[in-house]
């Protein structure tokens, strides 16, 4: 009973209707029989610890910005080289990993000098270099940046260059003098005139580019550096003309110039030959009046490369055969100073000491008074003959085909 009074009692005091001293409760018990009842232990109630409700920091994104992504070195002139930068940039908020920059070009023209494999805190640049040397006239490539921004893995900056087109060289070209006589003078191409815009050195390349059919003549070899080709001789009568062109030392090289001389028969009776195909020795022959063929009255190549004395006139009234061609294809030549009233017959011997096998065309030119009166084409076979061209009568200054 009295266990279940207390417990009222305990029930009533929790619920703050009065105090154990108003209802004269003691902490000491009472004593039932031999039996104490225990005295009611308080407790303290257990504490939670502070929730920790911070959020952590964020780590941001790198955000790469290349500046500009696009360089065009313009015009460059041979030679030069030009240099532009362009930067790297992290804008973003987190750390930037660049890998290594590359040229994707299919030439030399251009070179790149740019850092790799570095991190750049948020706000730090880095500059990145490149040079153009003109390799065409027009080049063109790209650099292509990668790094490990999640939305621009790869930038690519665009490169363009042109090669300037220089100032040439002028060739300025001539020939002293301007008209000689075939066989007997020489000329002079001359060059001293050429010049270059900067002053720079030049070398000088001549040649010829037209000759009159049947001539094989060559250009008087020369140093490169030396503009004049002295000791052009001219084979036949005709126009020779000759093109200069000139280079600086970066290898700029100027427009040709071209110059004309132009041969003339070094006397009033001048015959010349000329054939196709060489390995064939074609003789030409002039007779005098009805003289022999192979006689003294037979200018050839026998008897008449030292001139031969024909006639009361002197030395003016005798032929000279000036070329005597064995193994080519001409020219050959006979001429008279001032020949004598009667007639001389022109005639063409195929000699048997170098043969050709076929026919062959034989041209044989010739000039009264300085002017071409007269000229046939003929084709020739068989070896050891004689083949009849034309007779020339002084007298009345007429050719007639033999």
């Amino acid at each position: 009973m009295v266990k279940l009074q207390r417990s009222i009692l305990v029930g009533v005091l929790l619920a703050g209707a009065c105090s154990e001293a108003e209802y004269g409760i003691s902490d000491k018990p009472e004593a039932v029989g031999d039996t104490a009842l225990p005295p009611v232990e308080e407790t303290t109630p257990e504490t939670t610890p502070p929730v920790d409700t911070a959020v952590p920091e964020a780590v941001g994104a790198p955000d790469i910005v290349v500046d500009p992504v696009s360089i065009n070195f313009g015009a460059v002139p041979m030679d030069e080289v030009r240099e532009a930068i362009f930067t790297i940039s992290n804008v973003g908020d987190g750390p930037l990993m660049l890998g290594e920059p590359t040229l994707d070009v299919g030439h030399d023209a251009f070179t790149l000098d740019a850092p790799s494999l570095v991190t750049l805190d948020p706000g730090m640049s880095v500059d990145a270099f490149v040079e153009y040397l003109p390799v065409t006239g027009a080049d063109v490539g790209l650099v292509l940046v990668p790094s490990d921004d999640p939305d621009t893995p790869v930038v690519e900056v665009d490169l363009r260059g042109a090669l300037e087109e220089p100032e040439i060289p002028t060739a300025v070209c001539s020939v002293s003098p301007t008209a000689v006589e075939a066989i007997h003078e020489t000329a002079t191409w001359l060059g001293t005139g050429s010049s270059d815009p900067d002053g720079r050195p030049l070398t000088y390349a001549w040649r010829l580019v037209s000759v009159p059919p049947g001539a094989l003549p060559s250009m008087p070899a020369g140093a490169p550096t030396d503009p004049n080709r002295p000791g052009f001789r001219p084979d036949l009568v005709g126009l020779y003309t000759a093109e200069l062109v000139v280079t600086n030392d970066l290898g700029v090289s100027s427009e040709p110039c071209e110059t004309t001389l132009e041969a003339i028969p070094a006397a009033d009776l001048w015959v010349e030959m000329f054939w196709e195909h060489s390995g064939d020795d074609m003789d030409l022959h002039m007779v005098r009046g009805g003289g022999s063929l192979e006689s003294g009255q037979d200018c050839y190549y026998a008897n008449c490369r030292s001139g031969l004395s024909w006639g009361p006139g002197g030395p003016a009234g005798d032929p000279t055969l000036d070329i005597d061609d064995i193994g080519g294809r001409g020219p050959e030549n006979i001429n008279i100073e001032v020949p004598e009233d009667l007639t001389y017959q022109v005639i063409v011997h195929d000699y048997p000491g170098s043969r050709h096998t076929g026919g062959n065309d034989v041209t044989v030119r010739v000039y009264l008074g300085g002017v071409l009166e007269w000229e046939d084409t003929r084709t020739i076979s068989g070896e050891d003959t004689y083949t009849g061209f034309a007779e020339i009568d002084w007298s009345t200054r007429t050719v007639t085909s033999l």
